[in-house]
């Protein structure tokens, strides 16, 4: 076996708890590309680097070098930090959508239809609302100065709780709040691919 070309592409896959199937999937190639990859059997090429690069939110240098210094909890994106688009693909993951990133952004396949571009989830309620609905979401606004998750809330914003489920989580607005409470409740509190 060869020395791999990216050396921390395996750690920073299992940081993220994520197959080598499921991290292929992500970035457009087959299981056995991302094996030869981590084995030092073939090495990615610009577009794959730049993929995994925006995948894993790290430098192409961070990749193929000994610059990375994260440590391993901090490559799994906690779900209160996520917002956007990071939120929207963990969503679209939490759906059993097959996410991944392309020059124009996130995308998913549609039997039928093919690649589509990922909802926007948490930023628009023809998107967000029917799930919010779907998932019996209760939403309460709250006010700046409050308590939420042990921490004084500097700023106004929303609660969101999932049916029954006991978890609730906060965001900015409700579609934010409502869809990392419902990626909450699906993949756990701490983002990671189990699709």
């Amino acid at each position: 076996m060869a020395e791999s070309k990216v050396p921390n592409l395996k750690s920073m896959r299992n940081a993220r708890q994520l197959t080598q199937g499921q991290l292929a999937a992500a970035v457009g190639v087959n299981t056995r590309t991302v094996l030869r990859w981590e084995n030092g059997d073939g090495e990615p090429g610009v577009s794959e680097l730049s993929a995994l690069a925006k995948f894993f939110s790290v430098s192409v240098d961070q990749l193929v070098s000994d610059l990375l210094v994260l440590a391993p909890t901090e490559l799994a994106p906690t779900i209160k930090n996520l917002s956007d688009r990071d939120l929207d693909m963990w969503v679209a993951k939490s759906l059993g959508q097959r996410v991944r990133f392309v020059d124009v952004g996130l995308v998913y396949y549609e039997d039928g239809h093919g690649e589509r571009p990922v909802p926007r989830f948490s930023t628009e309620w023809e998107h967000g609302g029917p799930l919010l609905e779907h998932n019996r979401i209760h939403l309460m606004p709250v006010t700046a100065g409050g308590m939420f998750d042990g921490a004084h809330l500097d700023r106004a914003g929303w609660l969101a709780r999932c049916g029954d489920h006991a978890i609730t989580a906060w965001g900015t607005t409700a579609l934010e709040a409502g869809m990392r409470a419902l990626v909450s409740v699906t993949l756990g509190r701490r983002a990671r691919s189990s699709i």
